[in-house]
This record gives C-alpha cells, structure tokens and sequence, in this order.
C-alpha cells in the first residue's frame, strides 16, 4: 500500500510540472483588480466599536436588582466613543425571549440631542427635589442677566 501511494504521488508529481501557488504579488494584483482590496481597505478604516457593561457588584441573588452603566468605546484604542445626536433604541431580551415575537422585547427610543457649546459652559447640581443649572462663559466667569429656554421630560 506505501508502495502504491508512493508511485501515485510521483506520477502526479511529474504529471504537473507547470503548476505553482501564486505569488503574494499577484495575489494583491488579482485583488485589487477584482476590487476587493478596496473592500478591506475600507474596512480596516472604520474603526469597530465596542461595548462594555459596568456591573454594580459581581455576584446576584435571586430577587436582586441589577444596575449597570454601558460604555461604548472605540475597538482598537479603547479610548470612549460618543453617540452622534440622534434617535438610538434601546432593545433587552433573554435568550429565552428570542423563541417568541420580539412584541415582548424591551424597547425604548432614546433622543440624543447635542447640547454642546465652546461658548457656555453648563454645571447642573441634583438636590432631592429639585435640579439648579448653572451657566458661564468659557472662561468660567457666571452669565447674568440672559434668558434661557428649557424643556422637562419624563
């Protein structure tokens, strides 16, 4: 049987002297024709992102409550990423959950405004009943004398 498989893999050796693998060259040529290269190229530009649950303690027991912050962070150098202004929605489910309609998800819309300025510069203070804000110049120094709209929301 050796014998046998010896024979048959030098025939097919002698068989096809022409043969060979492609070169790393030609290989980025054929891509780059083919517009592939241009595709991962594309690709190792965008940055992916990454996120990341904070947990408030490592261990749970049954009936207990779950907080937890998320960070979205950029992939490659884990530096904090900001959302655009925008509408994002917010969707939780069990593994569970996904066997049945996602009409039993979670979900929330949330807006994201934009809301920031080079000129004012905002400090918002939380009492128990009540939130005081605080506007002043990039320099620090307290704006009088100016009015201001606001909106609440839920």
């Amino acid at each position: 049987m050796d014998r046998f498989l010896l024979i048959l893999c030098t025939a097919v050796y002698l068989a096809c002297p022409h043969t060979r693998a492609q070169t790393a060259r030609e290989n980025r040529n054929a891509m780059q024709d083919s517009g592939i290269q241009s595709f991962f190229d594309a690709q190792a530009a965008k940055h992916p992102e990454k996120l990341y649950l904070h947990l408030n303690q490592p261990y749970y027991g049954a009936g207990d409550t779950m907080w937890f912050k998320a960070y979205l962070t950029d992939a490659v150098s884990h530096k904090p990423d900001t959302l655009p202004a925008g509408e994002y929605t917010l969707r939780a489910y069990t593994g569970w959950m996904l066997n049945f309609e996602p009409a039993f998800f979670f979900r929330r819309n949330i807006n994201v405004g934009n809301t920031r300025s080079d000129r004012i510069r905002t400090d918002v203070t939380y009492t128990s009943a009540q939130a005081i804000v605080r506007f002043a110049d990039a320099d620090g120094r307290p704006i009088r004398d100016a009015e201001a709209d606001y909106k609440l929301f839920d």
